[in-house]
């Protein structure tokens, strides 16, 4: 390698001194500069020339020619210019060092911060995987750094920059709103451009939909999913997701058609359909063999997968089946007539072939409401009138006419009845036929028992249960010195169907009703008592001179003579009945309840109370129907019992400040002190609506106004508002 140097690089030459030097470096022998470079004499002897040149021109003086300034002046230009040169070449070769420096340190900076970036992306990543699978999308902090093995800073740092985390003291939250489009499930589907909940199926994320050609899509990589994965930067979390959006998406599962419609499935548990009768939830159900029991194991399973909250009542999980499957179930619904009417199965009194679902007298028919009789599916058998129930063990049946059946379906019957007589027991059930003494099977005629259904079912039955005293006569229960009363016993004996036994503990006596084997064993003072018991119709509850001229009367009130205009009946102290008028008077110490039977007056109560429910649409709570109180002197309670409340009698006994009409406590201490001369207090039902402040000058409430009212006390204006229920002691 040669080089080329000016021989002071600090101090420029003059052309005259400038020499060129060449340097041959080897290795043997460093950096000692070789003058092997030309001939040494030749050398020596220019050299001395050279010296002897100079001499003789210092000799002739020092003055130098024109034509030798010009040069030298020339020779002197030329170096400045070359030294401008190298100058800002050097400095030309400075500002690119410099220049590359700076790249590559920006360069080498961009490195890092791309670095930086991608552990940061990689942990935030990390930070919502472990979050979003969390129970509450939330951990502990010490437990985020051990599993993500970063420090806090760093996590403090993400949640700084990221608004989907946060921090509360040492626990860290995910804030997504990861949910499924209402719109997206209705008929209209959604139409919003920017819309935040995701467009899947709901019963395909918590398993409960298998239909490969679902309208509503079973992928999430549908585009509007993915860009609304890809705006909640989680596009790489589908999977993750959909686990979410298992745990919180809440759906009802359909009802399953094969069940509702055919009475079974072949998958059984295995069907990820309820099976569960859909008019019981729609709320057109009578009764089916079919499931209506919301809890039921199949039916929970599904539910809880479906995220469901079980811990509601019945009636309101059956609300909110009814509010999914509204516009969902008319498929099931066209299928179930469909099938019902290939197979119609309504039977009548008078015919012999078959029998019914269910074991009951339509009462719905007897009203002439049943819509279900046309069409063939009422479940239960049709008859219009049928005989009187009679008391005795066993009776002879007439013989039967014949010309009185039809000749072409009746024929099993007229052969079977005609020219015989039979026998029927009551006690086991059979009909025996006196020549032949062959038995068969006997069931009673009789719509639902009256302790089953709510009142006001004037069709009801009214079951009375009678036992055998020690002279053999049957007494029915509820009456002479008995504390249990027919309507209780019937009550339990209806509601378990006969299968299962009673038990009555009354005043320290123990009653056990065996219902299977129809005996009573009791301890009463001591005593050990078995009976025979019977279970026996009533005569109808109630028969006026005018038929049908009453049509609200109670099931539960005994039966009245037609000239009866009001009857006062007595209650069991042990009964059902009793208690509850009981518990109404507040801890008085009640001797005695009297149930008043008027139907002239509780036939105008309740039409009065049908104009209430007109007037608030049905609203109960707006009728606003209350037990309230009414203390009064002894004479005053015939005219009571026969006529009403009269308000006509205000401020007789406590003024009127409140208004000019019949006034009622709130409660019975309140009345206590107006029951004189050892008189009875009334509990009355009043239809008390909407009530306002009263005054002395009011002769009726105000307009909107149903009552008005004092301290602890109501006052009505019109008798037919109120009716006089029971007359109690004390």
């Amino acid at each position: 390698m040669q080089l080329m140097v000016p021989a002071n690089p600090s101090k420029p030459e003059s052309p005259a001194q400038q020499q060129v030097h060449e340097y041959s470096t080897d290795s043997g022998s460093g950096n000692s500069p070789d003058y092997s470079a030309g001939d040494t004499t030749d050398s020596s002897s220019e050299l001395e020339g050279s010296k002897q040149g100079t001499a003789n021109n210092n000799g002739k003086g020092k003055k130098k020619s024109k034509d030798e300034e010009d040069r030298e002046s020339k020779s002197s230009d030329d170096y400045s210019e070359s030294e401008e040169e190298d100058r800002l070449r050097e400095e030309q070769r400075k500002r690119r060092w410099e220049q590359q420096r700076k790249k590559m340190e920006e360069e080498q900076k961009r490195n890092e911060e791309r670095l930086k970036e991608r552990e940061r992306k990689h942990l935030t990543n990390g930070l919502l995987r472990v979050l979003i699978t969390s129970e509450d999308s939330s951990r502990d902090l010490k437990e985020l750094l051990k599993s993500l093995r970063t420090t806090e800073s760093e996590i403090q740092e993400i949640i700084e920059k990221d608004r989907r985390f946060c921090r509360s003291q040492n626990k860290v939250s995910l804030y997504i709103n990861l949910s499924i489009c209402n719109n997206y499930m209705t008929p209209e589907g959604c139409s919003k451009k920017s819309c935040n909940s995701f467009h899947i199926c709901p019963k395909y994320v918590v398993d409960l939909c298998m239909d490969g050609r679902c309208e509503m899509g079973h992928d999430m990589n549908r585009i509007h999913n993915r860009k609304l994965l890809k705006r909640l930067q989680i596009e790489k979390a589908d999977s993750i997701v959909l686990k979410q959006l298992k745990k919180e998406t809440v759906v009802a599962p359909d009802p399953c058609n094969d069940y509702n419609v055919d009475g079974n499935c072949n998958q059984g548990n295995q069907c990820i359909k309820l099976h569960l009768c859909v008019e019981y939830i729609m709320g057109t159900c009578e009764e089916c063999p079919i499931n209506h029991e919301i809890l039921d194991p199949q039916c929970a399973k599904l539910l809880k997968q479906a995220n469901v909250n079980l811990e509601q009542t019945s009636a309101e999980l059956k609300c909110f089946l009814k509010g999914k499957w509204l516009f969902n179930v008319d498929g099931i619904l066209r299928r179930k007539r469909a099938r019902e009417e290939e197979v119609k199965r309504i039977y009548h009194a008078d015919e012999d072939e078959g029998g019914v679902d269910i074991p009951q007298v339509c009462m719905a028919l007897l009203d002439g409401t049943c819509q279900d009789a046309e069409n063939g599916r009422c479940k239960k058998l049709h008859a219009n009138k049928f005989p009187s129930p009679h008391r005795k063990e066993q009776v002879s049946l007439e013989e039967f006419n014949p010309d009185e059946l039809h000749v072409i379906k009746r024929k099993q019957l007229r052969e079977l009845f005609t020219g015989n007589a039979y026998e029927a027991d009551f006690i086991n059930m059979k009909l025996k036929d006196s020549a032949t003494n062959v038995t068969m099977d006997l069931r009673r005629l009789s719509t639902e028992s009256a302790g089953k259904v709510q009142d006001g079912m004037k069709h009801a039955t009214k079951w009375l249960w009678y036992y055998k005293d020690g002279g053999g006569a049957w007494v029915e229960y509820g009456s002479g010195n008995t504390v249990i009363a027919s309507a209780d016993i019937e009550r339990e004996f209806s509601t378990s169907e006969g299968k299962k036994n009673m038990t009555s503990d009354v005043g320290g006596d123990h009653y056990e009703f065996d219902f299977q084997r129809m005996l009573e064993k009791s301890t009463v003072k001591g005593i050990q008592i078995e009976r025979e018991i019977r279970r026996r119709p009533a005569p109808p509850p109630f028969t006026p001179a005018t038929p049908g001229v009453y049509k609200h009367i109670p099931p539960h009130w005994d039966p009245m003579k037609d000239t009866e205009t009001v009857k006062l009946v007595p209650l069991v102290a042990g009964s059902d009945e009793f208690q509850r008028v009981k518990q109404l008077m507040g801890g008085l110490n009640v001797q005695k309840v009297t149930r008043i039977q008027n139907p002239y007056l509780w036939e105008m109560y309740q039409n009065k109370k049908l104009v209430y429910l007109k007037k608030y649409k049905n609203d109960l709570g707006k009728v606003n129907e209350m037990n309230l109180f009414h203390g009064t002197a002894a004479n005053n309670i015939p005219s009571i019992c026969e006529q009403n409340f009269d308000w006509r009698f205000h401020g007789t006994a406590h003024g009127s400040s409140y208004g000019q009409g019949t006034y009622f406590g709130t409660a019975a201490q309140t009345s206590v002190g107006y029951a004189r001369q050892g008189a009875g207090i009334f509990v009355a039902k009043v239809l008390v609506g909407l009530a306002t402040q009263g005054n002395a000058t009011m002769t009726k409430p105000p307009p909107g106004f149903d009552s008005t009212h004092g301290p602890s006390m109501i006052i009505k204006y019109h008798d037919q508002d109120v009716y006089p229920e029971y007359l109690v002691e004390f």
